[in-house]
């Protein structure tokens, strides 16, 4: 079997060898990373440790510690071990090696190492000075020091008896560093969506190559089968070349796409390829990532939708199967992708759920090629689009001003007027979230679904500037389907959630649903026949509405407000409220350990104590615990 790269969730540092090393002593010979084979890659003496095993960038997982003074390295090695072992994000999320690697690494301990060198003090001095601290960050607020705070927080939480960093951060430091956070977020530009004029003629133009493409497929396996293995690599045009040509009937082909040589069709796969995602973003909003999780069998027709199935890790942090509603367009592309991708990797005999849709090349020329069969493709790397139906015009421009008018488009070199639209999977991201909004018949909940967003917030971002946005021509039948999804997304998560979960279901409507759950187990047949219907029409209606809480879940349809001042002992008695001990437990600890840090004489802490006091409370009362 072939393992496919992208469809793989990414293994995690902690859960594969932080966990079972956690309190162990920490020596030369500990070992930081494992190959696949769990053979070791690197050890601590190393001074570059190779982490490619726990990232989705192979390329990018080399930590180099020889690029720091020799002073240092003992103490950088100990720091960066110590993040790959409690570094989170701020979803909770343990973190790839790769941002590992990138923010915490090469944008904070070699900059910190740099500093401390020229001083001549060491990184727990560093650390134990606050000044020192507050010193660095206001040296360096105009780079790229925006992971710093979290760098310092995870120090912070750290207690690890090989942690020998007495960490001593200032509060000015947190606050100068908030505030550069703020600056560097609010001054961000966002994702441009694609003015419609250019959207509308690349999607025209990829769908003329699809339907010429189309009628070739046998062809081209043939050729690749009879030509393509031959070890010929000139560059020239060969008279075997165009016999293999002939042979497979392709000359119209060859001719279109002006085709001389076998280097020239291998070329033509790439692009035909890229041209298959750019499409495949379109009709779908997936990211980059999760279109490559996709195989030649992810493609499904159903009475009501068109479902493209793969993976995402943004939800969970782990991979997760999931959906993304599509046109039944897309079919076509994935017709040819399979086609292809069955006769280039033929001698791999994969079945067709291993076989990844875009496969690279390489298997034309090395039939049994095996170190990871998914290419890297490149947007704008397609198969031609006539330069004028993408060059941006000033009716363009004033699409992308009306949509974001605070952003100085005219200063932006890439957008200027006469140069042609460079395309981004995330483009078609915002796009389709811009458009299906303001088509007026999908809502936030459904693109939340379809986007794959953990918030609303963030959907809502997307979708900024869709009152200002122009029609574009995405099948209507495509946005209907993404807020009918949504509706049946959101009532089976309830019901995974809420009415068959494994956890006692406290809080007023968690009781309402315990006391119903004792007939579901009676008759489990019939309220799979009949009272799930009824549920998926309470949500379509808007009688009901679900999401996860810190505590459990909330049933409300409508907005709350102690949501928004995150209160959290406001669900204990409201009406939608469902609560699970488990997750009450888990509040309960965390606002202990929050409390803890806080002044005892300010105002946060009394109001958070207070919050905690009514947690504990709450919590002794449904356990049966005496006050």
């Amino acid at each position: 079997m072939i393992n496919q790269k992208i469809v793989l969730s990414t293994t995690y540092w902690y859960e594969e060898l932080g966990r079972e090393q956690e309190h162990k002593e920490i020596s030369d010979l500990t070992i930081v990373s494992r190959d696949e084979q769990l053979n070791p890659l690197s050890f601590f003496y190393d001074n570059k440790w190779d982490l490619k095993s726990y990232s989705k960038q192979s390329k990018k997982s080399i930590i180099n510690f020889s690029r720091l003074d020799s002073k240092l390295i003992r103490d950088a090695k100990i720091i960066i071990y110590m993040v790959l072992m409690y570094g989170r994000s701020r979803f909770g999320r343990q973190l790839d090696a790769k941002t590992i690697i990138a923010q915490y690494y090469n944008n904070c301990v070699v900059p910190i190492s740099k500093w401390i060198e020229k001083r001549d003090i060491t990184f727990s001095l560093f650390f134990q000075n606050p000044d020192n601290s507050f010193q660095f960050v206001k040296e360096h607020v105009h780079t790229n020091i925006q992971h710093i705070l979290p760098f310092f927080k995870i120090f912070a939480n750290i207690k690890n008896e090989h942690f020998y960093f007495s960490v001593n951060i200032s509060k000015d430091t947190i606050k100068l560093l908030s505030e550069i956070r703020t600056v560097k977020e609010q001054s961000k530009k966002q994702t441009p969506i694609i003015p419609t004029r250019i959207l509308s003629n690349a999607l025209k133009s990829r769908w003329e190559h699809i339907d010429f493409i189309q009628d070739y497929v046998g062809n081209i396996c043939d050729f690749i089968q009879d030509y393509m293995r031959i070890k010929n690599y000139h560059g020239k045009t060969t008279p075997l070349f165009l016999s293999a040509v002939s042979k497979a009937s392709l000359d119209e082909l060859v001719v279109k796409y002006e085709l001389k040589n076998k280097i020239d069709f291998s070329s033509f796969i790439v692009k035909l390829q890229s041209t298959c995602i750019n499409l495949i973003h379109a009709y779908s909003g997936m990211r980059f990532q999760e279109a490559y999780s996709l195989n030649v069998n992810s493609f499904e027709t159903t009475k009501e939708h068109c479902i493209l199935h793969g993976y995402t890790t943004k939800l969970e942090g782990s991979q997760k199967k999931t959906y993304w509603i599509t046109s039944d367009k897309i079919e076509a592309v994935f017709k040819i992708l399979k086609t292809i991708n069955k006769s280039m990797a033929s001698e791999l005999a994969l079945a067709d759920d291993e076989l990844p849709l875009f496969t690279t090349t390489l298997l034309i020329s090395n039939p049994k090629y095996k170190q990871g069969i998914t290419p890297q493709l490149s947007p704008n790397n397609e198969l031609e689009i006539e330069s004028k139906l993408i060059t941006i015009q000033e009716a363009d421009l004033k699409e992308l001003e009306a949509i974001e008018p605070f952003r100085d488009w005219r200063e932006e070199k890439k957008f200027a007027i006469g140069s042609n639209w460079h395309f981004a999977s995330h483009q078609y991201r915002r796009s389709l979230a811009v458009y299906s909004m303001q088509s007026g018949i999908v809502d936030i909940g459904s693109l939340k679904m379809q986007l794959k967003h953990l918030f609303q917030e963030m959907s809502m971002y997307y979708a900024k500037g869709s009152g200002h946005s122009s029609n574009i021509l995405y099948e209507k039948e495509l946005v209907k389907n993404f807020k009918k999804t949504g509706y049946e997304l959101q009532s089976l998560e309830y019901i995974r959630d809420v009415i068959f979960s494994d956890s006692e279901l406290l809080g007023t409507h968690g009781k309402y649903v315990e006391e119903n759950k004792k007939n579901i187990a009676y008759n489990m047949k019939e309220y799979i026949l009949n009272d799930r219907k009824k549920t998926l029409t309470m949500f379509k209606n808007g009688d009901i509405a679900y999401k996860n809480t810190a505590l459990g879940g909330c049933v409300s349809v409508e907005l709350c407000d102690s949501y928004l001042t995150n209160s959290l002992v406001a669900c204990i008695n409201c009406d939608s409220g469902i609560i699970k001990k488990e997750k009450l437990n888990n509040i309960i600890n965390k606002q202990s350990s929050f409390i803890e840090k806080l002044n005892p004489d300010s105002v946060e802490y009394r109001t958070e104590k207070e919050e905690l006091e009514i947690l504990i409370k709450h919590n002794k009362r449904i356990t049966g615990e005496q006050n």
